[in-house]
């Protein structure tokens, strides 16, 4: 290699490293806005409530009305929110990573036919789709 394409791979190289380091910066300077934003409203929703008699208090003592009339305790009510809580938490992020799987898979193909071309041209492609899925064709 020439001295020319040494220092432009260096000089490459450095503003790549410049690059994340500025955007991984900016990266974590959103997240702590985020993380700040959620507790300012946090705040401003439990100051306005502050003192006062709200229809959580009153749902609250329907609720324990109605285990003392039923015979069922309150912490089975409680235990049950808390599963639903977790379910749909647990459905939400497995949905999150699919999809974020199917677009990372997504990306990457063109660079992989790239380099089967590049490898063997007489290879074939193994005819899923751009996400990774079965072709509608192959499905029975």
């Amino acid at each position: 290699m020439s001295k020319n394409k040494i220092k432009t791979i260096e000089e490459s190289r450095i503003s790549l490293q410049k690059f994340e380091l500025i955007y991984g910066t900016i990266n974590k300077f959103i997240d702590m806005a985020k993380w700040v934003g959620i507790a300012y409203f946090c705040y401003k929703a439990l100051h306005d409530l502050a003192g006062k008699i709200t229809l959580a208090n009153i749902n609250m003592s329907a609720v324990v009305n109605q285990s003392e009339k039923s015979g069922i305790p309150l912490y089975f009510y409680i235990l049950i929110s808390f599963f639903f809580i977790v379910a749909v938490i647990s459905i939400w992020y497995g949905r999150r990573e699919a999809r974020l799987r199917k677009s990372t898979v997504e990306d990457l193909t063109k660079h992989i036919a790239t380099l089967e071309l590049i490898i063997d041209q007489k290879r074939t492609s193994s005819l899923l789709t751009a996400r990774g899925d079965t072709a509608e064709r192959d499905k029975r």
